[in-house]
């Protein structure tokens, strides 16, 4: 998780202009939007006659990795520790599911 977190920063160094987090927030539902949109299309539970719509398992991947994109660099303006916390949660998570919250 270090290494992806440390390429993130050292794409996003490269950009002219930095975002503030209400900008990278906007970003983040932005391409929630294109991630559900194209898994609507890909599982079919929307059609498009639009051939400049038509979505792939690789939209997909590439709507999960902009997402991942941008709650590095938010988690990094808010200076968390990404895999501890994901870890953190992970734990709770598990306990939530063995007191059979979710049965």
């Amino acid at each position: 998780m270090k290494d992806i977190i440390k390429k993130t920063k050292e794409i996003h160094d490269l950009f002219p202009n930095k975002y503030d987090k209400r900008s990278r927030l906007l970003d983040l539902m932005e391409e929630l939007g294109e991630l559900a949109q194209a898994v609507h299309i890909v599982e079919g539970f929307k059609t498009t006659n639009d051939p400049s719509k038509v979505k792939t398992v690789d939209d997909v991947a590439d709507g999960v990795c902009d997402i991942l994109y941008e709650l590095i660099l938010l988690s990094q303006d808010y200076n968390l520790d990404l895999e501890h916390e994901y870890l953190s949660m992970l734990g709770r998570l598990k306990k939530r599911v063995a007191s059979g919250e979710f049965d």
